[in-house]
C-alpha cells in the first residue's frame, strides 16, 4: 500500500512539474525513462532523476533580461534613495529662499510705489514667510537695498539682496513664520519712508 501511495505522490509531482514546464514554455526530453518506469518499480522511481530540461532560447533570453533588469533596478534604487533625501532637502531650502525673495520683492515694490506717489501715501501689505527672518533696509546713492540672510543648506547661509528706487528708507523688519501685516507709509513733513508690523 505504501508503495502505491509513493507512486501516486511521484505521479502528482510529475504532473505538477509538467504543468509548470508547459506554463514557462520549456521542453522536456525524457530519455527512455517511460519504458523503464513501466517495467520496473525497484529502482525507486529513477524516472524523476533522468529528466532533462532544455529551455526555449527566447524564453531563456527573456528570463535573463528580466533578471538583469531586476538587478539594475535594485542597484538604481539603492543609489537613488540617499540622493533623493539630499535632493529633497536642497529643494526645500531653495524653495524657502525663493519664497523669502518673493516676499521681500513685495515689500520693495510697495516702498517704490510709495516713493513714486510722494509724501502722504500709504500701503498695507501681507507677506507670508516660511520661517522667521530679518530684513534690513539700507540707503545708498542709487536708491536702497533690502537684505535678508536665508539658509540654503544646513551649513550654508546666503544673503539675498534686492535693490529698490527709494533712497529715503532705512531700518529693519523682523518677520515671524507665517503671515505678517506690514504698514508702509511716507508721512507728511518727514523725510524717510516708515514701515512697521501691525
Amino acid at each position: 500500500m505504501k508503495f502505491k501511495e509513493l507512486i501516486e505522490k511521484k505521479y502528482i509531482k510529475l504532473l505538477i512539474f509538467l504543468i509548470i514546464l508547459k506554463h514557462f514554455k520549456c521542453f522536456v526530453i525524457i530519455n527512455n525513462s517511460i519504458r523503464r518506469f513501466k517495467k520496473s518499480f525497484k529502482s525507486n522511481l529513477s524516472y524523476f532523476n533522468e529528466v532533462e530540461i532544455f529551455n526555449n532560447k527566447k524564453g531563456q533570453l527573456s528570463l535573463e533580461f528580466l533578471l538583469i533588469s531586476l538587478i539594475a533596478i535594485l542597484i538604481f534604487i539603492s543609489f537613488s534613495l540617499p540622493l533623493e533625501n539630499l535632493a529633497i532637502d536642497l529643494t526645500l531650502d531653495s524653495t524657502n529662499s525663493f519664497l523669502i525673495k518673493s516676499e521681500i520683492a513685495k515689500i520693495t515694490t510697495a516702498i517704490d510705489a510709495i516713493y513714486s506717489n510722494g509724501p502722504g501715501s500709504k500701503r498695507v501689505i501681507v507677506v507670508d514667510v516660511p520661517y522667521d527672518t530679518r530684513i534690513n533696509f539700507h540707503k545708498n546713492i542709487d536708491g536702497g537695498m533690502a537684505e535678508s540672510e536665508v539658509t540654503i543648506d544646513r551649513d550654508e547661509n546666503k544673503i539675498i539682496e534686492l535693490p529698490f528706487k527709494a533712497n529715503n528708507s532705512e531700518g529693519s523688519l523682523y518677520l515671524i513664520k507665517g503671515y505678517n501685516k506690514i504698514i508702509i507709509q511716507w508721512i507728511y513733513g518727514e523725510e524717510d519712508i516708515k514701515f512697521n508690523l501691525s
